[in-house]
């Protein structure tokens, strides 16, 4: 997966004080060291004045920090505190048999991991309270990607969604009631990294994908928008060949248990109204069906049971 594509930073001027070693043969050491410091002066007030006329052309701007997120069955290994600002999120899918995501929620009204456990337990829709600002969705085991988001300060949680899939009593359970859930504490010291240049926008909403341009061969950005009412995610899947967009489909909504009509390439966790990420993309030629799997607050079926799907080919 290729990164996001960050405007260029012009190299720094480096400064390189030769440190030389007295010369014996001149006559007074107080004049050697006098022509010493006037050398270095000269070098110093050189330097100066590169790095000035260096910064009044490209501005000089660092890539997004990497939150780095190893998924296994069933459980996180990652950093328990991250800086505010645009963050870069990486998935690593180090299991043996399970697709992972990793969604970043935000909770807010003081509520805990211990609210957030107890609320889905009760109920598969998640609270009012827990904010979906974006994350990596479902990669196969051995497989990684990125996604770009805005972190605000105050406590989060890093969650999967994604469901057992391995015959047994606890087939269909979420990974985060087996353990696939951690905190995760924003800090108030912003990054001051901008943010990514994106080639299209994709806004979601109950529901529909709206695509501001068509997708293409190659890297690209993607700016995902949550437009609401409801959480909407992103899945991109690749069809395989003979396949069409309604053998997928019908396949979300089985027991999933014959083999999967398309190869999934990750996407974007659920965006709640309002909050917005970026998705790098590096597309092969191909078809191609984008998808909603967040269940419905009204009927609990999937956003792609009521429509939200978007095809498109890139060749």
């Amino acid at each position: 997966m290729a990164p996001p594509r960050w405007r260029t930073a012009r190299p720094r001027v480096k400064r390189r004080i030769v440190r030389q070693q007295p010369n014996s043969s001149q006559s007074g050491g107080s004049m050697s060291r006098y022509a010493k410091l006037c050398r270095l002066g000269c070098r110093a007030l050189a330097a100066a004045l590169v790095g000035l006329l260096a910064s009044c052309g490209d501005e000089v701007v660092a890539p997004a920090p990497e939150l780095l997120v190893i998924g296994t069955e069933y459980a996180f290994e990652a950093p328990q505190q991250t800086a505010s600002g645009i963050v870069t999120v990486r998935l690593r899918n180090n299991g043996v048999e399970e697709l992972h995501n990793v969604a970043v929620v935000r909770l807010t009204h003081d509520h805990t991991l211990q609210d957030f456990v107890e609320s889905k337990a009760r109920d598969p829709i998640s609270p009012a309270w827990a904010v979906h600002v974006g994350g990596v969705e479902s990669i196969p085991p051995g497989a990684e990607a990125d996604v770009v988001l805005d972190l605000s300060p105050g406590p989060h949680l890093l969650v999967c969604y994604h469901e057992l899939r391995q015959p047994g009593e606890i087939r269909g359970q979420p990974h985060h009631a087996l353990g696939m859930i951690a905190p995760l504490e924003v800090t108030g010291r912003p990054t001051n990294v901008p943010e990514p240049e994106s080639d299209a926008t994709l806004a979601m909403f109950d529901y529909g994908f709206s695509l501001s341009k068509p997708l293409v061969e190659g890297p690209q950005v993607l700016h995902v928008i949550g437009a609401g009412p409801q959480d909407h995610n992103v899945l991109l899947w690749r069809l395989a060949e003979g396949r069409s967009p309604a053998d997928l489909i019908e396949w979300l909504e089985s027991d999933r248990t014959s083999a999967r009509p398309a190869q999934p390439l990750g996407g974007m966790t659920a965006l709640s109204a309002g909050e917005q990420a970026y998705l790098p993309l590096n597309l092969e030629p191909g078809e191609y069906v984008l998808v909603c799997l967040v269940s419905d607050r009204e009927d609990h079926r999937f956003h792609v049971s009521h429509g939200m799907a978007l095809e498109f080919s890139v060749s």
